[in-house]
């Protein structure tokens, strides 16, 4: 099937034509365009004439945002895809091919040494914490409360038909904001938001970031427990704990912590804890409202993580929550997500 008979039957004609125009503007083949598997949003991109194209509707993405970012990153020397042309107005962006080797390709694939990756992407790491970036959002109290509701509204209540009783519900609003205590006394720098396995590329043997539209201004432990507690990779304990080592070097040698270790690794375990509560939210919601159901063979995995996190940090309703009600609910329940879930488990080899 060609691309543009593709195109015309996964978007409108109207998109598919506009597509075509854009490509012609800028001396694309349409023809050669090949899609590319899709990620988490309503982005779609295609590969052709050795450059990528992102197919971005104005309306529902931070085009202008990806654009600003980007130029930003490159004047600090972080790595990202050059852009050759963007059509603000209809959301196309064409873009460098940085090819196809991810960092979890690279871990993948064994033939990198999988230590000096993530130690590579630690320093990456502090040296977007220490960017200039002008304004960027504030990962302050609203923020992080709209990221608890996304947890109780698409996992919770739509997901698993829980609705909790007045008294669960203090409680767990209790520990919510005690996590964004945490999050808030922390240095705020500028954070990726999702700097994991699949949003790194290798590229001319240097690492570089990509999907870094939604970038915020947040706590400086923020992309390196993305990294280290990344729900796509598993990680030994001993790794985990080295990977854990490092990252306080890169963020005490730049100036970001003040705090002792100890200290550290309790905020790092409430930080990484306030993202997997959210994440339970995304890929419910991904499944419910998107129709994408590739996010939920992970669930189990980010909930076990919220499990052991939460008695970490000792934030005893939410554990509770987590592993009463929520875990018997989702292994056990009847709700759609659920059925899909265990059915996806009894599946699994």
């Amino acid at each position: 099937m060609g691309c543009g008979i593709w195109c015309l039957n996964m978007c409108s004609q109207k998109r598919a034509e506009l597509l075509r125009s854009f490509c012609q503007k800028n001396g694309v083949p349409y023809e050669s365009l090949k899609p590319l598997s899709g990620d988490a949003s309503l982005r779609r991109y295609y590969r052709g004439g050795g450059l990528i194209i992102a197919d971005s509707p104005p309306d529902s993405q931070k085009n202008d945002e990806f654009a600003a970012i980007a130029a930003a990153l490159k004047k600090n020397g972080v790595r990202v895809p050059e852009i050759y042309a963007f059509d603000r107005e209809h959301g196309f962006i064409l873009q460098e091919d940085l090819g196809d080797e991810t960092f979890a390709k690279a871990l993948a694939s064994g033939k990198r040494d999988r230590k000096a990756l993530y130690f590579d992407a630690l320093e990456l790491s502090g040296k977007i914490a220490c960017a200039s970036l002008g304004p960027l959002p504030p990962f302050d109290r609203e923020f992080l409360e709209r990221e608890f509701g996304i947890f109780s509204e698409w996992f919770m209540q739509k997901g698993l038909g829980l609705e909790p009783d007045a008294k669960t519900c203090a409680a767990l609003f209790e520990d919510r904001d005690a996590l964004s205590a945490v999050c808030q006394r922390l240095p705020q720098v500028p954070m990726h938001r999702d700097f994991h396995s699949r949003n790194l590329m290798i590229a001319d043997g240097s690492l570089a970031v990509i999907d870094f539209q939604d970038m915020v201004k947040g706590p400086a432990l923020y992309d390196p427990a993305s990294l280290i507690f990344d729900v796509y990779e598993d990680l030994s304990p001993e790794f985990s704990q080295e990977l854990e080592r490092k990252a306080y070097d890169v963020l005490k040698g730049r100036g970001l912590l003040k705090l002792s270790c100890d200290e550290y690794l309790w905020d790092l375990a409430c930080v990484s804890l306030q993202r997997h509560v959210k994440i339970l939210g995304i890929f419910s919601r991904l499944w419910l409202r998107d129709h994408k159901d590739g996010y939920l063979k992970h669930l189990p995995k980010v909930l076990a993580l919220c499990i052991a996190e939460s008695a970490h940090c000792d934030l005893k309703a939410l554990n509770a929550c987590l592993k009463g009600p929520l875990s018997g609910a989702l292994y056990g329940g009847e709700s759609l997500l659920s059925r899909r879930v265990r059915g996806d488990m009894e599946a699994q080899p």
